[in-house]
C-alpha cells in the first residue's frame, strides 16, 4: 500500500458529505430536489463553477494574477447566496474533492516512478492542498491526511533544508505511514549533506514500499556518495530487478564507474540509460563528462549541449562546456560557457574558480582579479584563495598587493607553502632576489623533499650571481629527482653565466633526455651551440626536436635564424614559410620571409609579404619599406601589391585601410598633401589603430600649412 489514504476512506468521506463528481451538474428529476430549490442564476454560477474545476482554474484563472474566473470566486459567491442553500454541503465536498485531485496525481506519478515529479516549484499544486486544508477542520476524516500532503507540498517551496525536514516531520506525525514522506525527508536530508540520517528516512520508506523504486534509487545514490560502491551497486541492481526500465537505475551504475575511472563502462551504461529514456537531461550530462574525461572533447560538447537544451537552467552542464572549450584551448568559448553556470549559480565556488582561472589564463587579470576577490568574500578564512588572488595581482605585476594577499593566506595557514614562495617571486620581479633566499627557506623547511623549491632558490641565487650556492641548491633538487628537467637546464644556465659553455651544454642536453620536447631545453642547447658556432649541431638539435612536434613555431624561428647564420637563405625562407602554413598571421614569418624574398631577387614576393606583415601588425616597420619603394617611384610594387591582394591578404577592413595609405602615401610623395590626406582619413576610418596614417595625415597637413588640421591628427596620435 503506498497511501494510508485509501478508496474506503474516500467512500466514508462520501456518505459524511454529499460528494458530487467534479464538473457533474446536479440533475432535475420529477420528484421535489435540488434543482427545484435554486434559483436559474445559481444554476448558472454552478454551472461556471463546474467548467472551471474542469479547466483546473481552482483559485486562480489561466493566470495567477486572475481571481475572478476561477472556481473560489463562485465557491465563496455561492456560499454566501442563501438561496443556494441546497447546494452547500455537495460544493463544499466538490472543491475539496478538486482541490487534493492535482496533489493526488502528482504523488501517485511519484509513486509510479515518474521522475523529476518535483524538480520544479509547483504553486499552484501547493497552494491548492495547502486551500483544502483550510476548509477542513480535525473532526473531518480527511483532515489528517490532507493536512499532511499540505504540508509536504508546502515543505517543497522552502529552500532551507531542515526548515523543510522539520515540516515533512510534522507531517509525518499526522500520516505515520506514509512512505512519500519518508523518501522526501531522505532527500532533504541528502541535500543537508547528512547521510546517515537520509539513509535512515530512505530505509523506512522501502519498509513501508518494498515494491517503489526511488527509495532505492537514492539509496544507491547516497552510497554512491559516501564512496561505498558495493552497496550502491546492490541497490541499483535491486531497482532493475524490480523494473528492468527504469532509466535512472543504469545512469547510477554509469555514475559508479565514473567515479572509478572506469569511463568506457561508464559511457555504455550512460547510453543504456539513454535507450530508456533519451530525453533525461542529467544522464546526457553524464555522458558528455565521461567523454570529457577520456579527452574527447568534441563529444563532451555534444552531450553538455544537448543536456542545456533540454534543461536551460543546467548550470552543471554549462561549467562542463567551459571545461572541454578551456581543454581545446577555446578560450572564448570557454569563458562564456563559465559566465552562464555562474550566471544561475552565482554563489558555487567551482564556478567561480574556473572563471577566475579561465580568465587569469587568457590574461584577462582585471575580470580575473574580480573573480578571486568575490571568492575571498565568499571564503574568507581559505588560504588557497588569498594565494589564488595574490598569484593573480602578482601576474598583474601589482606587487603589493600579491604580498598583501600572501601575507593573508600565511596568517591562515603559517604552513602554506605556495604562498612564501609566491613572495619570493614577488621579491624577485621587485629586484630584491636577497628577500627571496629567506623564504625558501621557509619553505624548505616545510617541504625539505621539494625539488622545486631548491630548483627556484638557485636560480635566486644565481641572480644574486652567488653560483656556487645555485649549484648546491640545484644539486640538492637533483638528489631528491634526478629527472627533474628544470633543475638540469638552470643548473645549465649557471655554468652559461659563469662562460663555461660546454657545462652548459650538457646540462641542458641532459634536460632534454630526460624530456626531448621541453622548450627551455631544446631553446637553450641551440643558444649554446650557435654561441659556439657549432651551428650544424645547432641545426640537428633543432630538427630533431621538430620531428617530435613539427609545429612548433618558436623552433622553427629558432632554425631559421641558424641559417641565416650559415648564410644558408633558401633554408632559413623554408622556416618562415613552414611556420606560414601553421599560423597564417604570425607577422614576424611574413616580415622575415619578405626580408629574404627581396634579398634574393624576389622583390615582388618581398614587398607582398612586407605587406602582408604590415596588415597584420600596426606597429611593424614593413611599412617603411613599401613607403620607401613608393619615393623611389618603384615598379615592381603594382605587382607586389597584386600579389598580395590574390594570394595573401585578408579582405577586411584593416587591408583596406593599408590599400588607402598606399595611395594616401603616393600622393603625399607626389606634393598632392591636401588629397593625401583625403586617402589617410578613410584608412583612418576603416582602421582607427593605424597609427601611420595619423602620423602622415600630420605631416601632410603641414605642408599644406594647414597647422589646426595637423595639430588633430597628432593629437589623435598620441
Amino acid at each position: 500500500q503506498l497511501f494510508t489514504f485509501d478508496n474506503v476512506l474516500l467512500a466514508d468521506a462520501k456518505k459524511d458529505e454529499l460528494i458530487i463528481p467534479t464538473g457533474q451538474m446536479i440533475a432535475a428529476n420529477t420528484k421535489k430536489g435540488f434543482a427545484d430549490e435554486i434559483t436559474p442564476a445559481v444554476a448558472d454560477a454552478y454551472a461556471k463553477y463546474n467548467e472551471f474545476v474542469k479547466k483546473g482554474w481552482l483559485l486562480w484563472g489561466e493566470k495567477e494574477t486572475d481571481t475572478v474566473n476561477s472556481a473560489l470566486h463562485i465557491y465563496n459567491k455561492l456560499l454566501n447566496d442563501p438561496s443556494a442553500i441546497a447546494i452547500r454541503p455537495s460544493l463544499k465536498s466538490s472543491f475539496l474533492a478538486a482541490l487534493q485531485k492535482r496533489s493526488q496525481s502528482k504523488l501517485d506519478d511519484y509513486l509510479k516512478g515518474v521522475s523529476n515529479i518535483f524538480k520544479e516549484k509547483d504553486l499552484r499544486t501547493a497552494k491548492e492542498i495547502m486551500f483544502a486544508a483550510t476548509l477542513t477542520d480535525d473532526k473531518h476524516i480527511l483532515y489528517d491526511y490532507i493536512k499532511a500532503r499540505a504540508l509536504f507540498f508546502s515543505s517543497l517551496l522552502v529552500e532551507d533544508d531542515l526548515k523543510g525536514i522539520s515540516i515533512l516531520k510534522e507531517a509525518l506525525k499526522l500520516e505515520e505511514e506514509a512512505p512519500y514522506i519518508y523518501n522526501r525527508i531522505g532527500l532533504r536530508y541528502a541535500d543537508a549533506n547528512k547521510s546517515d540520517s537520509a539513509i535512515y528516512y530512505y530505509n523506512k520508506a522501502v519498509e513501508l514500499s518494498p515494491s517503489w523504486i526511488f527509495p532505492y534509487n537514492n539509496l544507491a545514490i547516497q552510497y554512491k556518495e559516501k564512496e561505498d560502491y558495493k552497496k550502491a551497486m546492490e541497490y541499483a541492481e535491486k531497482i532493475i530487478a524490480l523494473n528492468p526500465a527504469f532509466a535512472g537505475a543504469y545512469n547510477i551504475i554509469g555514475t559508479i564507474y565514473n567515479d572509478q575511472k572506469d569511463y568506457y563502462k561508464a559511457i555504455g551504461f550512460y547510453q543504456k540509460s539513454l535507450s530508456l529514456d533519451s530525453v533525461d537531461a542529467t544522464t546526457i550530462r553524464n555522458l558528455g563528462s565521461s567523454y570529457y574525461s577520456i579527452n574527447k572533447y568534441d563529444f563532451a560538447i555534444k552531450y553538455a549541449q544537448k543536456a542545456v537544451a533540454i534543461d536551460p537552467k543546467m548550470s552543471e552542464a554549462y561549467n562542463d562546456l567551459g571545461n572541454a572549450y578551456d581543454a581545446l584551448g577555446v578560450k572564448d568559448k570557454s569563458i562564456s560557457n563559465y559566465k552562464k553556470a555562474l550566471s544561475l549559480s552565482p554563489t558555487d565556488s567551482l564556478f567561480n574558480h574556473n572563471i577566475a582561472n579561465a580568465l587569469r589564463e587568457a590574461k584577462i587579470y582585471n575580470e580575473a582579479v574580480n573573480y578571486f576577490q568575490k571568492l575571498v568574500s565568499l571564503y574568507p578564512n581559505s588560504a588557497t584563495l588569498h594565494y589564488e588572488l595574490g598569484f593573480t595581482y602578482y601576474q598583474m605585476e601589482e606587487y603589493e598587493k600579491a604580498l598583501a594577499s600572501f601575507d593573508n593566506s600565511i596568517k591562515l595557514d603559517l604552513k602554506y607553502i605556495d604562498s612564501y614562495v609566491g613572495k619570493a617571486h614577488v621579491y624577485e620581479d621587485m629586484d630584491e632576489p636577497n628577500k627571496a633566499i629567506p623564504l625558501y627557506e621557509i619553505a624548505i623547511k616545510l617541504d625539505p623533499k621539494s625539488e622545486k623549491i631548491y630548483t627556484n632558490m638557485g636560480a635566486t641565487y644565481q641572480m644574486l650571481k652567488d653560483y656556487e650556492k645555485a649549484i648546491d641548491a640545484f644539486e640538492k633538487a637533483l638528489s631528491i629527482n634526478p629527472n627533474y628537467t628544470y633543475a638540469w637546464i638552470n643548473y645549465g644556465n649557471v655554468y652559461d653565466d659563469k662562460g663555461e659553455s660546454e657545462k652548459a651544454l650538457e646540462k641542458h642536453q641532459r634536460a632534454l633526455v630526460i624530456e626531448p620536447t621541453n622548450n627551455d631545453g631544446v631553446n637553450n642547447s641551440a643558444y649554446i651551440l650557435v654561441k659556439m658556432k657549432r651551428y650544424d649541431e645547432a641545426i640537428l638539435g633543432l630538427q630533431k626536436a621538430l620531428t617530435l612536434d613539427s609545429k612548433n613555431i618558436e623552433w622553427l624561428d629558432r632554425l631559421a635564424k641558424v641559417y641565416n647564420l650559415k648564410e644558408d637563405y633558401q633554408q632559413a625562407l623554408q622556416q618562415y614559410l613552414k611556420t606560414i602554413k601553421i599560423d597564417k598571421n604570425n607577422e614576424n614569418a611574413y616580415h622575415s620571409a619578405g626580408h629574404l624574398y627581396a634579398s634574393s631577387n624576389n622583390a615582388i614576393k618581398g614587398y607582398a609579404y612586407y605587406l602582408k606583415s604590415a596588415e597584420l601588425n600596426i606597429h611593424s616597420d614593413a611599412l617603411g619599406h613599401i613607403t620607401d619603394e613608393i619615393d623611389k617611384n618603384s615598379t615592381v610594387l603594382p605587382n607586389a601589391i597584386k600579389f598580395y591582394k590574390d594570394s595573401l591578404a585578408n579582405h577586411n577592413n584593416r587591408n583596406a585601410a593599408l590599400m588607402n595609405f598606399i595611395d594616401g602615401y603616393k600622393l603625399y610623395s607626389k606634393k598632392d598633401y591636401q588629397k593625401s590626406i583625403t586617402f589617410f582619413e578613410k584608412s583612418i576610418n576603416l582602421d582607427t589603430t593605424f597609427i601611420d596614417s595619423y602620423n602622415m595625415a600630420g605631416l601632410a597637413a603641414i605642408y599644406a600649412k594647414n597647422i589646426p588640421q595637423a595639430e588633430k591628427f597628432f593629437n589623435k596620435l598620441i
